[in-house]
């Protein structure tokens, strides 16, 4: 399991990212499904076509009983501080969609000895970092699963402090809430 672990974080750091041919006014996605591991889907300019793509991956990602949370925030993070992107961007957005608990984010970094240092680090990040000049909007959308369930209080903390404010932290009961959710943003 830790081979397969160490395999997916370099096949991620060797994630492809748009460097160029950027639209004015065009909306940019990328995309990072996550269990006990990353599947990144590189990012690209949403359109009628791409769209087909996007949800075809994110409808072909298969659930895991671990939550690498932390893990992948920090990654997508990352992924913004690396790409391009057009002089006129206005926007840069973060969104999190999780049913769990961050469960093995700690065993994939060697930066972090406890769970709670590596989420108020990327608290920081969240809330410090400026891509073209402009401070991330992060959001964490929802679902509470088993093991969230089991540690409500902990899992409320961790929607809120990935969020870049309290309001952009949501717990939905069900997919329809999401859904209406997601295309508000």
């Amino acid at each position: 399991a830790i081979q397969e672990k160490q395999q997916a974080k370099a096949a991620w750091k060797t994630a492809p990212v748009v460097s160029g041919g950027w639209n004015t006014g065009s909306i940019y996605l990328g995309t990072i499904g996550f269990n006990e591991a990353l599947y990144p889907y590189t990012m690209g300019r949403l359109s009628d076509d791409t769209k087909n793509r996007y949800t075809s991956f994110v409808d072909n990602l298969k659930s895991a009983d671990a939550t690498v949370l932390y893990y992948a925030v920090d990654n997508a993070i990352d992924v913004l501080h690396n790409s391009m992107y057009p002089e006129d961007i206005q926007d840069i957005a973060i969104i999190t969609f999780t049913d769990g608990l961050d469960e093995g984010s700690i065993m994939l970094t060697d930066k972090y000895e406890e769970e709670a240092d590596y989420l108020d680090a990327i608290s920081y990040r969240l809330a410090s970092s400026k891509i073209g000049g402009l401070p991330i909007s992060s959001y964490t959308i929802a679902m509470r699963g088993n093991v969230a369930a089991s540690n409500l209080e902990r899992f409320r903390n961790d929607l809120k402090k990935i969020a870049s404010s309290d309001e952009n932290a949501t717990e939905f009961a069900n997919m329809e809430e999401v859904s209406v959710k997601f295309e508000e943003l």
